[in-house]
């Protein structure tokens, strides 16, 4: 099944649980600091389906990753309180939590968002 998304491009929905695809713009986007582009992905289609989706290309990450990551804390408050899996896995089976207590790259704003 395909829907239209905000740039007029069409977006595939997965076959198996039907979740949507980021696009890797976004996911550029996001990693580089300008998380309005991310914000305006979100709210051009069904937000409560796009929270958690993951960009195969980039290790199946997914927006609530690349938020803790880039330290968008503000960012990762919206997508919980939109609805975002804090227990979402990336291609080689991390959490998001996981992942931001690593030893190397320990992020305490991060996780205390992700344990509240």
């Amino acid at each position: 099944e395909y829907g239209e998304d905000w740039e007029d491009t069409a977006i595939e929905y997965g076959d198996a649980d039907d979740c949507v695809r980021l696009p890797l713009y976004v996911v550029e986007a996001t990693r580089g600091g300008n998380v309005r582009i991310a914000l305006q992905w979100l709210v051009r289609g069904n937000i409560k389906d796009r929270v958690n989706a993951k960009c195969e290309s980039y290790g199946n990450v997914g927006l609530l990753f690349l938020a803790a990551d880039a330290k968008e804390h503000d960012l990762m408050v919206f997508l919980l309180l939109n609805g975002a899996d804090v227990n979402i896995t990336n291609s080689t089976g991390s959490s998001v939590l996981l992942s931001n207590c690593n030893i190397s790259r320990v992020h305490p704003m991060a996780v205390k968002i992700l344990l509240s």
